[in-house]
């Protein structure tokens, strides 16, 4: 217990390369770039300035400019003062001709400066300049070597895809010398519309014209009479590849079927290949009590916090190496995801892994009212306002707005509402949480005093 302690306090190092290491990287080429851009613009300006110093250079006072000869297409010049030149003489003029190329060196610098000034802002803004993230499939699927020659049973969803939105089940189906034999879906099946805690039963799918996977491939569920693969599941398999989307929070059960399917793996000697994908939350924010083992169930298996600001590979690491399953794991690392990327800054096509999550903001909002699901108070579930609502049929929605607008929450405000409910009709009212700055935000945080507050 002390080593997942140390784990979770001193934040488990990314899975694979992160952006932080990128704009580490992005930032000292940048370094490199601006000090040869300075180098070369100062000797340029010294090289012009030297250059209109001999241009100008006159002769002595009172002399004249001749032409002798006047060739084709010469006209003669005539025996006068050169009146063209208007440049003043005298000590002054002197002193000022030699300040013009320290003046031109020194606003050069102060133009780089400002326009270095601005880097930062267009890393964090400008979707050009940011890296492409490649998720973990991407990353395997460049080099499938690890699975040739192997059986491979993927446990999966229709939110594993790779950074292009193909279907990483398709695309490993797809690839020379990998065999896909099986699959394995978790809660809400393979297709994600399963409803919350409904069982759902194994099936096969691939064989129609046009389908995307071999025939009959066999779609085990470990989320009905099983929870686990069981051996002779297993016995289809060399190899199980482990590729679904998290959502960020404890209760959510796709990491307690990745541990449970580690488990079967160790105990079945088979290795485990976890493909990492982002955090739809981001990798910076904790937040929550951390589960006490008195309570461990299906929708918390290990004691960590309620926002745990791990992606799914870092999740089966800690759960691997500090709570014991001891799997022959491979984690196979994204490429171009920073740690303060919410999915919104990704660039990656959302795709629902359950169908309360229908948009890329959908996490965060879960993060904070689903843990209600079971109370007396309801968070709008089965309507379009779910997960962002907080209501009850006693409660004062614009009192209670009022007042937690006066706790200025972090990253949040609220506002009254009133929803009908889906089964009765009658109306339920209270508050709507409008999340107005993601990386401030405390989801566990902001439930706690909602709860204070209606008490």
């Amino acid at each position: 217990m002390q080593r997942a302690q140390r784990l979770l306090d001193g934040r488990l190092r990314p899975a694979g390369q992160s952006g932080g290491g990128v704009v580490a990287q992005f930032a000292g080429d940048a370094s490199h770039h601006q000090r040869r851009l300075a180098q070369a613009v100062h000797l340029r300006v010294g090289l012009e300035g030297l250059g209109r110093e001999r241009h100008h250079r006159r002769p002595p006072h009172g002399c004249t400019r001749r032409l002798r000869g006047g060739g084709p297409g010469q006209e003669p010049v005539s025996d006068q003062p050169n009146l063209t030149d208007h440049r003043a003489t005298g000590p002054r003029a002197a002193r000022d001709r030699s300040r013009s190329p320290r003046v031109l060196r020194l606003v050069a610098v102060v133009v780089l400066l400002v326009l270095w000034s601005w880097v930062p802002a267009l890393w964090a803004g400008g979707p050009d300049l940011r890296p492409e993230v490649r998720l973990g499939a991407d990353t395997l699927l460049t080099d499938p070597a690890p699975l040739a020659g192997k059986r491979v049973g993927l446990v999966t969803h229709l939110a594993g895809t790779t950074a292009a939105g193909d279907l990483t089940a398709a695309a490993l189906a797809r690839t020379p010398g990998v065999r896909l034999t099986a699959l394995f879906a978790p809660e809400h099946g393979f297709d994600g519309s399963a409803g919350a805690g409904v069982p759902v039963a194994s099936t096969h799918i691939g064989g129609a014209p046009g389908a995307i996977l071999p025939s009959r491939t066999p779609v085990y569920s470990l989320y009905g009479g099983a929870f686990r693969p069981t051996r002779q599941m297993l016995a289809r398999v060399d190899v199980l590849v482990v590729d679904l989307q998290d959502a960020g929070t404890r209760p959510y059960t796709y990491a307690s079927t990745m541990a449970l399917v580690m488990a079967a793996a160790r105990e079945a000697g088979k290795p485990v290949v976890v493909l990492d994908r982002p955090n739809p939350l981001g990798g910076t924010v904790v937040d929550g009590p951390v589960l006490e083992p008195a309570f461990r169930s299906f929708i918390g298996l290990y004691p960590i916090p309620l926002v745990h600001g791990m992606t799914l590979g870092e999740l089966a690491r800690l759960y691997n190496e500090a709570f014991g399953i001891g799997a022959r794991l491979t984690v196979v690392p994204m490429q171009g995801w920073s740690r303060t990327m919410p999915w919104t800054e990704t660039g990656l096509p959302w795709v629902n892994p359950s169908p309360g999550l229908t948009h890329a903001d959908a996490p965060f909002y879960y993060a904070a009212t689903g843990p209600l699901d079971g109370t007396n108070l309801w968070n709008g579930v089965a309507t379009t306002s779910r997960f962002q609502v907080v209501l009850a049929p006693w409660i004062d929605g614009a009192r209670l707005a009022a007042r937690l607008n006066r706790r200025g929450l972090p990253g949040v405000r609220f506002s009254p509402s009133a929803v009908p409910h889906p089964r009765t009709g009658r109306v339920w009212r209270g508050v709507r949480l409008h999340v107005t700055d993601r990386a401030a935000f405390r989801p566990a945080t902001t439930t706690v005093y909602v709860l204070a507050e209606i008490r």
